[in-house]
């Protein structure tokens, strides 16, 4: 049980980790776009 815990909080941390970079990321494109 514990191995498959652990990949799960994996995943999640890779998920957040992916959902932070994109918003920090989303806004210069647009800001670029903008220009």
């Amino acid at each position: 049980m514990e191995g498959i815990f652990a990949s799960q909080y994996k995943i999640l941390d890779y998920l957040k980790n992916f959902f932070v970079k994109s918003m920090t990321e989303a806004p210069k494109k647009l800001g670029k776009n903008c220009e």
